[in-house]
């Protein structure tokens, strides 16, 4: 009799052993080992690239106005080195001008750069800066960011002409032979400290005049004016278009004088005629006591 037993369709495969634990943990471990060294692979070919391109610049010795760049003073590079360094927000002066004045280089270790000295460094040799702030990111790139006054009057000392600039510092000087008086406001009696460039220019209270003054002119619109007389404080005195002086009285109600000044003015020249000369008195305004009111005296 044939043997009929049963063929199974598939036949049973031997059963896989299970991995331990221990040999899992090994597993894992190592391929975390084995990313770990391509990540580490991919690090060091950034960092010869990078190297790379500080050779090549310092072979062209190239600087550029965008990206500043000098020689390392080591040869080295590095992940610990400053790679590159911007400068924005420069008018008067050129990026190169303010990174010569930061001390800062390309190739310098991160670890010695100075932000406050670099900073303090800038305005010290630049005047017309005002403010300095150094930034820097993951990248080892620093950005020198400056902000640079604007010039707002012109006074006289020592022979010379001293700018002011809207933050009240002495920032540039000109020969007394210059027009400067006719293309800045001129500021007449203004008491000087003589500290010199990238300083305070005038004493403390012709400072704090000239800023109420300038903040009220801007807020009016008031165009025009030539000068500010600062010879007597509790006399102040402007000059439109040398035409019509403007008395001013002392500065408590500066900014509403100012505002008087703008309003009248046009009036003035509209009775009288655009080339009328003579005397505009608002000093009324700065006395609590007395009438307001605007006198207006022609000459002859």
């Amino acid at each position: 009799m044939a043997d009929k037993r049963k063929i199974p369709k598939n036949p049973q495969q031997k059963p896989q052993k299970k991995r331990t634990k221990a040999q899992r943990r090994a597993r894992l471990a190592l391929w975390l080992f084995l990313l770990t060294a391509v990540f580490v692979a991919a690090g060091f070919g950034v960092n010869y690239l990078y190297d790379q391109r500080l050779v090549d610049l310092a072979k062209a010795k190239e600087t550029s106005e965008a990206d500043l760049t000098s020689v390392p003073t080591d040869g080295e590079g590095g992940t610990f080195k400053v790679r590159s360094i911007t400068v924005e927000g420069n008018k008067h002066y050129s990026a190169d001008q303010i990174l010569r004045a930061s001390g800062l280089y390309v190739g310098q270790s991160v670890w010695e750069v100075n932000k406050a000295q670099a900073s303090a460094n800038i305005k010290a040799a630049c005047p017309y800066v005002e403010s300095a702030s150094i930034s820097s990111s993951l990248l080892n790139t620093i950005t020198i960011s400056v902000k640079e006054t604007t010039i707002v009057g012109a006074m006289y000392y020592n022979g010379e002409w001293i700018l002011v600039g809207k933050n009240g510092q002495a920032v540039d000087k000109m020969k007394v032979e210059s027009d400067v008086p006719s293309r800045y406001l001129y500021l007449k009696g203004a008491t000087p400290t003589g500290k010199g460039l990238g300083k305070q220019a005038m004493d403390d209270r012709c400072t704090e005049i000239l800023k109420k003054y300038l903040a009220a002119a801007e807020e009016n619109e008031l165009t025009g004016i030539c000068e500010l007389d600062l010879s007597n404080k509790g006399d102040l005195k402007l000059n439109w278009n040398n035409q019509i002086t403007i008395l001013l009285g002392n500065d408590t109600n500066l900014a509403y004088e100012i505002a008087v000044v703008k309003t009248n003015l046009p009036t003035i020249l509209k009775n009288k005629g655009t080339q009328v000369h003579g005397t505009m008195d608002v000093s009324s305004y700065s006395d609590e006591n007395a009438i307001n009111r605007v006198i207006f005296t022609p000459d002859n």
